[in-house]
């Protein structure tokens, strides 16, 4: 762009992209849509249509001009927009009012006398959406009047009745029918209900509902990304608002946003008005005969107004801060009128290259060059970093990174000529309120590859020993949901984040992580999920005993990366080896605890043992229809000192034998008693740990009953399968199989229960 900036490629230059795909709150990944409002003059309708974002390869931000909506009380001018509402209500008259004699304007007109009411809202009368839903309401409304002549049953009654009510909603009419009464009684309030809507004019009414939800939602503080017409039009074309990213207009096929009258107006709003030295809003920050404060060029007309820049180099709204306390910043930062136009460019690369969130905030990326990189292409290296800093962030990005390497190779091979520093923000939408959260400088690209290939360690060893168990993978985004973070009263702040910048402060530094503080952190995690406690950023939704699962594998990485600080991994005063319980407990324990890699001390040891008894006994519990396993009871979530925890294994053994567990878990509780006694006069845990590890051994035996369950479910429904068929063609031959059809059966209901290891051996009886 350098000294070559025309209208089009500064428009081009601030276009936004539009993702082509985005995450729910399940994870589900969903695909993207342009939704066109096509206003067809042969058939005074408006035709709804869609195609995928960046469809045939074409890039839809710079393709459509989505260039965002306009921040707080600016009147909305801009043709493609995420927020429908404003093409239904004032975009267009607000163009029109911008607009010279010519093409444009009669466009403009021709829509808004045509398709548009007297208030310039949408009229919805001339979508095939209200014909088609008239249609079917009617319709409903003589097929219920019909079959009332023929019910003979209060319930086929009630059922036309509930459908009744449904048309009343659609048409907002009140629905006064009760549902007590004999069949008579009821059937006549159904017929007089039917002949009274079928009296309405249900398109008035339908057009009537529509436009004053538009109404509504055209006031300020209220949603305006959907509205009753736009979910309904986009639910006939078999698409939801989520699938939605932006809404563009065309006239017979033609989209606006190419006008190049269009065009001007946009550049006029975003850069000539602000150097309009007749402009009301904007003539007191400008400077006949100003000096650019970044090309130095003088006796230019500046601007010290930074209204379109989305950052601030400076306070604009503190008359402290300005020249002379005058409140219009001209000394403090000019610029001229091209220079404007190149910031804006910058801004806008920034945004679609250099920004990721990290967890549930944003950050910039900003390299630093140690050396001059010989013909750099700064968007291909922008992706580069943007990809590499993902791939730690979101686990599942490895992939797409590994995928675009060969392309990267030689930014890969120059790793020491660059480092990269991390600016955490808070930018709300819609608002120019702008935040740094913190700034993570000087981080070598060999951390991000030790951190990505700590992550792919613990990705191997879920997929090797835990069934590839996709909640046991360590990323940042992980970390961020195992924090507490306090939700602040605006939706999308959070106070008290510096606890989790922190931590990836250490990650990315190479600092140490009290081990005390991330435990805290994790009882505090835990108990938010389990007394399902809100206004966090955990998901108190999530599975109790996945979260503690994957506590212990965040454990691991900070391990792995040697970050934990203020704890003795290797325990050495601890008396009992490993050896002298190892036949007492069984493999896949023992595997655990060498993976996981913080398991030498016996205390922890004992701990998570007494878990794994308790879970043991809770499973039991559960299987007697005892509900919320009540052995949890005896944990005192907000921590646990030795006194406790030695009555906690004296009450385990009554438990056991009360269950007729023991004698499955005799050597189990051996090796615990083992451990205690030796270890408990010199306990070196805090209360906190206790209940941490007491826990991570309850979750890993829920995580084997699991494990079982679905293996013994598979077993059985293969097995069920091929005696099946085995019984089928025994009957075709003519054999007696009446018998084992009724174990068949019995084998079915027991599965139906989720007794499959039950429901197995009764399928064992069958010997064919």
């Amino acid at each position: 762009l350098k000294d070559n900036i025309t209208l089009d490629t500064f428009l081009k230059g601030i276009c936004e992209k539009v993702k082509e795909t985005v995450q729910n709150k399940k994870g589900d990944i969903i695909k993207q849509h342009v939704v066109f409002l096509n206003f067809d003059t042969k058939s005074k309708k408006i035709e709804v249509e869609f195609e995928q974002v960046n469809a045939g390869g074409k890039d839809s931000g710079k393709e459509y001009l989505w260039l965002g909506n306009n921040p707080g009380a600016k009147e909305q001018i801009f043709l493609t927009t995420n927020n429908p509402i404003y093409i239904l209500t004032n975009t267009l008259s607000n163009l029109k009012k911008r607009t010279g004699p010519g093409e444009f304007k009669f466009v403009l007109e021709r829509i808004l006398d045509g398709f548009y009411t007297d208030e310039y809202v949408v009229d919805p009368s001339k979508f095939d959406l209200i014909n088609q839903k008239t249609i079917d309401i009617t319709k409903s409304l003589h097929s219920i009047e019909k079959s009332l002549i023929y019910i003979k049953t209060k319930e086929e009654i009630i059922e036309k009745i509930i459908k009744l009510k449904g048309i009343c909603s659609k048409i907002e009419v009140k629905f006064d029918i009760s549902s007590r009464g004999n069949i008579n009684e009821l059937k006549e309030q159904a017929m007089s209900k039917c002949k009274e809507l079928m009296k309405l004019n249900i398109k008035e009414r339908l057009v009537k509902k529509y436009k004053e939800d538009i109404i509504k939602r055209s006031k300020s503080q209220t949603n305006k990304r959907e509205s009753l017409l736009t979910n309904d039009l986009l639910d006939e074309k078999f698409i939801s608002r989520n699938e939605v990213s932006i809404f563009t207009i065309k006239l017979d096929g033609e989209l606006l946003c190419n006008s190049e009258e269009y065009k001007k107006i946009i550049f006029d709003e975003k850069i000539n008005n602000l150097f309009n030295i007749n402009h009301k809003n904007y003539k007191s920050n400008l400077k006949s005969k100003g000096i650019c404060s970044i090309c130095e060029k003088n006796n230019i007309l500046t601007t010290s107004n930074a209204t379109n820049l989305k950052f601030k180099f400076y306070m604009t709204d503190k008359i402290g801060f300005s020249s002379n306390l005058d409140g219009q910043f001209t000394k403090n930062y000019n610029i001229c009128k091209e220079c404007y136009q190149y910031l804006m460019v910058g801004e806008n690369f920034i945004n679609s290259n250099l920004s990721v969130p990290i967890g549930s905030l944003n950050a910039y990326i900003i390299p630093h060059f140690i050396f001059k990189l010989d013909s750099l292409d700064i968007e291909e290296f922008s992706k580069y970093i943007k990809y590499s800093t993902n791939s730690i962030a979101n686990l599942n990005s490895i992939s797409i990174f590994q995928d675009k390497l060969l392309k990267y190779r030689d930014y890969e091979l120059k790793k020491n000529d660059f480092i990269i520093n991390y600016l955490f923000y808070y930018n709300p939408a819609g608002s120019s309120e702008f935040k740094i959260l913190k700034l993570i400088k000087d981080i070598p690209p060999r951390r991000l590859d030790l951190i990505k290939r700590v992550e792919e360690e613990i990705s191997n060893l879920s997929n090797e020993y835990y069934e590839e168990n996709t909640y046991l993978k360590v990323d940042l985004n992980q970390i961020w949901e195992s924090i507490p973070i306090k939700k602040g009263e605006k939706s999308s702040y959070y106070s008290g984040y510096s606890r989790y910048l922190n931590i990836i402060d250490a990650i990315f530094s190479d600092k140490r992580i009290d081990y005390n503080f991330l435990i805290n952190q994790f009882i505090e995690t835990i108990r938010i999920i389990k007394f399902k406690r809100e206004g966090y950023n955990i998901r108190i939704k999530q599975d109790f005993i996945d979260k503690i699962l994957i506590l212990n594998f965040l454990l691991l990485f900070f391990n792995k990366l040697k970050l934990l600080g203020g704890i003795n991994m290797m325990n050495k005063n601890c008396e009992t080896s490993l050896y002298e319980i190892e036949e007492l407990i069984p493999k896949e324990i023992l595997d655990y605890w060498r993976n996981i890699e913080i398991y030498n001390d016996k205390s922890k040891q004992a701990l998570f043992l007494i878990g794994y008894l308790m879970g043991e006994i809770g499973y039991a519990q559960s299987v007697k229809d005892i509900k919320n396993k009540p052995i949890l009871n005896k944990i005192n979530f907000q921590g646990m000192g030795e006194e406790k925890l030695v009555k906690l294994a004296n009450d385990i053994l009554e438990k056991l034998k009360q269950f007729d567990k023991l004698h499955y878990n005799e050597g189990i509780y051996s090796a615990v008693k083992l451990l205690m006694d030796n270890n408990i006069k010199k306990w070196n845990l805090s209360n906190q740990e206790n209940v941490f590890y007491t826990l991570s051994g309850y979750a890993f035996l829920n995580y084997l009953i699991r494990k079982r369950s679905k293996e013994s479910k598979e077993s059985f429904y293969e097995e069920l399968e091929r005696k099946s068929v085995l019984i089928e063609q025994i009957k075709e031959n003519g054999g007696n199989v009446e018998e084992d059809e009724i174990i068949l059966y019995e084998a079915k209901n027991l599965a139906e229960n989720r007794k499959y290891s039950e429901a197995r051996k009764l399928l064992d009886r069958i010997k064919i």
